[in-house]
């Protein structure tokens, strides 16, 4: 943080400067201050300097701080199965994707806690099997789609919602058992 202060009569009252957070309270004292870390939320940051005179002037700022990771987990999570079209997989502990026959993974997210920022980058991250049979010549690839009406419960490979969106992310390469692939979509 920086300020400069100055009074016609007093001069320079840099050195006077306080600065405190609404949250945080006394941040210290100076033209200059380092602030290693905040808490999050938003803070108004404010410089107050006290001449000679008792005469006090102030300058505040509205500051947000966040996280710099975010995490959010599916609020629905459900797989389809070409093989078993009317058979539904919904409670199952773990997600299948497959080309022959094809299976198909679908995850919802509900995200919040974002605004006022951008999101400079998005990260799924997803977690091979240890069976053997979960490894793959092919990773796959990560398709949005338009359709959040599906329920897990519900969810069956003959009423399954259509892959309509573009390709957010792929992996042409193998995935080994146990790897772990994150996808930048």
């Amino acid at each position: 943080l920086a300020a400069t202060a100055t009074d016609a009569e007093n001069g320079n009252l840099g050195a006077s400067v306080r600065w405190s957070s609404s949250l945080a309270g006394n941040l210290g004292t100076g033209a200059t201050v380092t602030v290693a870390t905040l808490a999050v939320g938003t803070h108004v940051i404010t410089a107050s300097v006290t001449d000679l005179d008792g005469q006090t002037t102030t300058a505040s700022a509205t500051v947000t701080i966040s996280t710099s990771t975010l995490t959010f987990l599916p609020v629905a999570d459900a797989y389809v199965n070409a093989g078993k079209a009317t058979t539904n997989f919904g409670t199952a502990a773990d997600l299948w994707a497959d080309s022959s026959p094809v299976f198909q993974a679908f995850l919802r997210f509900q995200t919040s806690g974002i605004a006022p920022f951008q999101v400079k980058q998005a990260i799924l991250r997803m977690t091979v099997g240890s069976a053997t049979v979960a490894k793959s010549v092919r990773g796959g690839q990560i398709n949005s789609i338009t359709n959040n009406a599906w329920t897990e419960t519900g969810l069956i490979f003959n009423s399954r919602p259509t892959v309509d969106g573009p390709v957010l992310a792929g992996r042409t390469t193998s995935v080994a058992a146990k790897a772990v692939i994150d996808f930048d979509i």
